[in-house]
């Protein structure tokens, strides 16, 4: 009749192994077809991922799954297009995902700051830098 999935951080965590398994996919198959509601509560997003491919493959009816996160509910299509996305449903990946960008626009910055700062003193004499516009060792002029 009914699955309910609930997204919630004491939800069960999912290894993406099992959810890639045939069992796996006929379980759900067989509790969407089930003549009473069933509630699970899910942690992670590949369930939801696996779930949705299960709509678009025709395996599952969208009809026959509903998506609860905090006070909100709401279904997907038939194209596994959730009807809306409530702020922090499943969405830790693309935070991930601006962290790390934007701690590699800070890595890049300091090591074009460094890689500029060592052109400018190309020259080495005796184990020092030397400055190329004066010829004078660079840690003697500060």
């Amino acid at each position: 009749m009914m699955l309910i999935i609930n997204y919630c951080k004491d939800g069960k965590a999912y290894s993406d192994f099992a959810i890639l398994s045939d069992k796996f996919k006929e379980e759900l198959i067989y509790l969407a077809n089930k003549s009473r509601e069933i509630l699970l509560d899910i942690s992670t997003e590949n369930f939801i991922l696996a779930l949705r491919l299960l709509i678009v493959e025709d395996k599952i009816k969208p009809e026959q799954v509903i998506f609860k996160f905090k006070n909100d509910l709401f279904n997907v299509d038939e194209y596994g297009i959730f009807e809306k996305w409530p702020r922090g449903f499943i969405d830790w990946k693309s935070e991930y995902h601006r962290k790390i960008i934007k701690a590699q626009n800070i890595k890049r910055k300091r090591e074009l700051n460094i890689k500029s700062m060592l052109d400018e003193f190309q020259c080495i004499k005796s184990d020092k830098l030397v400055c190329n516009d004066c010829g004078l060792c660079w840690f003697n002029k500060y």
